[in-house]
């Protein structure tokens, strides 16, 4: 695929839309930011990649699925997924391997999850549309799990056709996107543990029907 992104997303090709993917249909995981200590007001995001030539979104899923790695931010990724498992016999990292990740702001944010500056999502509007519409257009998500209340405030709706709430969960809205059937599910951020509950999201995961 050819990618204008600044963060390209993270995809598995061996899995996602394929037979061996873990979900019955297509899954965007829609994050909100990256953040970094060392170039936090740098527009050129390319000196972010890796000597493997791996964006920032990408290196945070490998470093997930490396189990040898430890970081507190792991936790938040684990709340989500078990929500999403809620105890069935599921390999985590299949799962992880089955979805699409690409965090919506195409720009750092601040140097750390304290150093937030939501106006960013403002400032960087027109870029984070365009490149959230050649994304939906490169990998046609049937599920767009949403993180957190800046990303839900900046949904591009004028991408999409129609908005109509879920008739069981408010957090389910279904629309359609060139032509293709979308649920966009907004969650709240899984590093809430005060807002996230497993709960409430397992149950709304099951109504989305995203696992095989």
């Amino acid at each position: 695929m050819e990618m204008d992104y600044l963060f390209d997303p993270y995809y598995n090709k061996e899995f996602y839309g394929k037979l061996t993917s873990l979900t019955k249909r297509r899954v965007l995981v829609l994050g909100a930011s990256h953040y970094c200590d060392g170039c936090a007001q740098c527009s050129n995001c390319n000196g972010c990649k890796d000597k493997e030539g791996l964006s920032l979104t990408q290196q945070v899923i490998r470093d997930y699925l490396d189990s040898t790695k430890r970081y507190a931010w792991k936790r938040t990724h684990s709340r989500f997924y078990n929500a999403i498992i809620d105890g069935r016999s599921v390999d985590r990292s299949a799962l992880v391997r089955s979805m699409v990740f690409y965090n919506y702001l195409q720009a750092i944010e601040g140097r750390s999850a304290g150093d937030s500056h939501p106006e960013k999502f403002h400032e960087f509007r027109d870029r984070d549309e365009k490149c959230f519409a050649q994304l939906m257009n490169d990998f046609k998500p049937e599920v767009i799990l949403v993180w957190g209340r800046n990303v839900r405030n900046a949904f591009p709706w004028d991408l999409f056709k129609g908005k109509i709430v879920d008739g069981q969960y408010s957090q389910i809205y279904h629309s359609e996107f060139e032509g293709t059937a979308v649920d966009i599910c907004f969650c709240a951020h899984p590093s809430s543990i005060r807002h996230f509950k497993k709960e409430i999201f397992s149950k709304v995961f099951r109504h989305l029907d995203i696992l095989k």
